[in-house]
Order: C-alpha cells, then structure tokens, then sequence
C-alpha cells in the first residue's frame, strides 16, 4: 500500500511538472508571435513602408542625328553669249569709194591715168548728168549727157580712156573719161562729190589738209590717210561710211570698178 502511494506521488509531481512546462512554452510561442503581427502592423499603421528596391532603370541610348551631307552643287557653266556683229553703216547715196592718186611703175604716167571710183550705194538709180568732182582747187562736170548709175553699182572716172588698158575693169562697171584733167597731188589732197544742184554729197581726202585750199572745210580728216605709190585708198567694205579717216584701207593691188 505504501509502494503504490509512493508511485502516485512521483507521478503527480512528474505530470505537474510537465504541464507547467508545457504551458510556458505555449505561452513564449504566443507572446513571439504576437510580437511579431504587433511589429508588422504597427510599421503599417505608421505610414512607414517598407522600402522596396527599384530596379536600377536601363538607360535608352538617344538616337544620333546623322546629317546628310548637302550635295555639292555642280556648276553650270555660263554660256557666253555670241556678239552680235556691229552693222557697217552703209550709205544711201553717192561716195567716193576708191582713189588712185599715186600713180605707180607700168600704170600710166599723172594725172592721166590717175582714176577715181564711185559706188551707189541708194536703193535707186542715180542719173549722174550734172554731178560734179572736186579736189582742193578745181570741180570738173562728169557728164554733160545723161548716165545712169544703178543700185549698187560702180563709175571710175579718169583722165584719158588709155587707162582702161592697165586694169581689168568689170565689164559692169561704168567708165567716165572727163572733158578737161583733174590733177590729184600725191602728198595731201581732197576728193568732193557734187549733185546736180551743188550740193555736197560726199568728201574725203588724204594727207594734212591746208586751209589755203580754195575747196578746204572744216569737216576735213586731219591728218587724212596716205598709201605709197602704186596703192590706193579704198572703203571697206564698199559704202562704208561714218566720217572718218577709218573708213579707207591700203589696197592693192587696187580694184578699180569692184
């Protein structure tokens, strides 16, 4: 009886002892986890989150402009523009248009082979009855008949009909031997051409002009042109005319009637 007493008290003791330590456990568990939801939902509570590691951002590189080089411009060549030709003033009317003053070697002797070309340069026939050619002294009639220049047509005059023997005239030409001689000096003289009614038509001459000339003017090229013996002073082109020394070239061999 005594053994079995003895053997319930140990047990009492023994599940006592177990049980307080068993309720202390729970207790500890509960207290940890209560901590720990108190802990969770007081950092909630005050505003203070908790902070959230954001993701480093990944930089997007910013597109390069690429500059499209501008074309080189080509350059178009100027275009040089074609001169219009000067228009060689051609006269309607009468003029002297060659001279042969100087007579040359195996051409005659002077002043009867010396000779003077006309040229029409008018839209119209010219009836050269009543005209008159001058040097510095003397006018002489170069026809006293009717004669008839067409347009652009040619009338040498000279001294004596020998002189068509030394050049081969144009047969188109017209050809005047004059009543009585005109001398033409070979260092300077002029050359006038008159209509029926006096009046100058056309002048010219070559060498220094002297005032003592009976025929002198003012309108007298000074110095005029001058050629060598054997050459003569022609226009050029035929007509040519702007009242100046400029108007008259060397030529030769000279080119009576043409």
């Amino acid at each position: 009886m005594k053994k079995i007493t003895l053997f319930l008290a140990f047990f009492v003791f023994f599940a006592t002892a177990f049980w307080i330590r068993t309720t202390k456990s729970f207790f500890n568990d509960t207290e940890k986890i209560t901590g720990n939801v108190l802990s969770v939902a007081t950092n909630w509570v005050s505003g203070t989150p908790t902070p959230t590691t954001q993701p480093t951002p990944i930089s997007t590189p910013t597109p390069q402009l690429t500059l499209t080089p501008s074309p080189t411009p080509i350059s178009t060549p100027e275009l040089t523009p074609t001169p219009t030709p000067t228009s060689v003033p051609i006269v309607n009317r009468l003029v002297i248009n060659e001279v042969y003053y100087d007579v040359g070697s195996g051409k005659g002797s002077e002043p009867a082979n010396e000779w003077v070309e006309i040229y029409n340069g008018n839209s119209q026939s010219v009836d050269l009855q009543g005209w008159q050619l001058c040097d510095n002294q003397d006018c002489r009639s170069i026809t006293t008949s009717s004669l008839v220049l067409n347009s652009g047509g040619f009338a040498v005059i000279t001294n004596n009909e020998s002189t068509w023997g030394y050049w081969a005239i144009p047969d188109g030409a017209i050809k005047i031997v004059l009543g009585s001689s005109l001398s033409l000096a070979n260092v300077a003289d002029m050359l006038i051409l008159k209509d029926k009614d006096n009046s100058i038509i056309d002048q010219m001459n070559w060498g220094t002009p002297s005032s003592s000339w009976p025929n002198y003017n003012v309108n007298l090229w000074n110095p005029g042109p001058s050629v060598a013996v054997g050459h003569s002073l022609e226009r050029e082109p035929a007509g040519k005319d702007t009242d100046t020394a400029a108007d008259f070239v060397d030529r030769y061999p000279p080119t009576p009637g043409s």
